[in-house]
């Protein structure tokens, strides 16, 4: 924590991005907003966690775990895309097998949940609902 803490202080981010407080992660702070957990996740995680476990060999386990946690910050980014299009839906679907697979490999004791299976037909709910966006408002939004 303290290396992503010290990572933190150093970056700048658009104005647009809304910053994860310092002390994240710690009983002090509290529950963080979405937006929030958003910029932790896809930019202050993979940016430490890249600089301390990237340039390990790929049988290191820190580098595997690594690996498929990009692969999920990809996911994540291709399901909540503003646009939706056929070769989005397809990169997508091969996506998320591969990170199965290798999250059954890394914890080969852990069950995949229904929220994986759901998971499996998000590309399907993209094609016929377009962006994330646009269905998951509120209706009076």
């Amino acid at each position: 924590m303290q290396e992503i803490w010290s990572d933190m202080e150093k970056i700048r981010l658009p104005s647009w991005m809304e910053r994860g407080p310092l002390d994240w992660g710690t009983t002090t702070h509290g529950k963080l907003s979405s937006g929030q957990w958003q910029v932790i996740c896809s930019v202050h995680l993979v940016i430490t966690l890249v600089r301390l476990w990237g340039p390990l060999p790929e049988s290191d386990r820190r580098r595997q775990l690594l690996d498929n946690y990009i692969t999920l910050v990809k996911l994540v980014g291709l399901a909540t895309s503003k646009t939706v299009g056929v070769e989005q839906v397809a990169e997508y679907s091969r996506l998320i097998y591969q990170y199965l697979k290798e999250y059954k490999k890394l914890f080969p004791d852990i069950k995949i949940n229904p929220i994986h299976h759901t998971a499996m037909h998000w590309g399907d709910f993209l094609l016929g609902f377009g962006p994330s966006s646009s269905h998951n408002a509120s209706f009076y939004e």
